[in-house]
């Protein structure tokens, strides 16, 4: 057997997993940077009526931060021109196998608008606000269960417990993967502050 195809190849993700990216999108207010956010739709099949960032499924050719831009601009209404990438923050790997990859921007210029098919409504929150409250903490418990003609009988699947963090803040609660986005967000913002 020859392995040479293996020298110089590339690792990537296996096709079976999931990335996406999303956009913590800043716009200026009175009271400092603010967070832009979306309702996703109702009708939609996934995460209906979720409060989220802008933010899609990465496509083929596409590095991650181009799906943030171009998810944005499809469901905010903005040309990529608005939108002044300022950074990556760190990957997630969700237990449904989603990785998922946040770029904080900033709005350069414009008003937002929303893509009624894929958005019900979109508002921002101050980032201060996140920086001052605590998120409330809750935990969830992920179990295995193969299916009934599991040829290994009797294993012991361990199970996964994780932290879900909730913001209750002008009277919108923020919560699940995009709470967990926006508190390393503030992490690395107050670690920043300390240098």
């Amino acid at each position: 057997m020859n392995f040479d195809f293996l020298q110089g190849r590339s690792q990537s993700f296996s096709n079976d997993i999931f990335m996406a990216a999303v956009l913590i999108l800043l716009v200026d207010t009175e009271r400092g940077p603010a967070i832009v956010f979306e309702e996703r739709a109702h009708h939609m099949k996934t995460q209906p009526g979720e409060i989220s960032f802008p933010g899609g499924a990465i496509e083929q050719g596409e590095t991650p931060s181009e799906a943030a831009v171009r998810e944005a601009c499809e469901e905010l209404l903005i040309e990529p021109d608005q939108i002044e990438l300022l950074g990556p923050l760190d990957y997630y790997v969700t237990p449904f196998e989603i990785i998922l990859s946040p770029w904080v921007a900033r709005l350069t210029y414009g008003d937002l608008s929303r893509n009624p098919d894929e958005v019900a409504r979109v508002f921002t929150v101050p980032l201060i606000d996140f920086v001052n409250t605590k998120p409330r903490v809750h935990y969830t418990k992920h179990h295995v269960t193969p299916d009934d003609n599991f040829p290994i009988q009797d294993y012991p699947f361990r199970s996964l417990t994780s932290q879900t963090y909730f913001y209750d803040i002008n009277g919108e609660t923020i919560w699940g993967m995009t709470a967990k986005v926006i508190h390393h967000f503030v992490q690395l913002i107050r670690q920043q502050e300390k240098e």
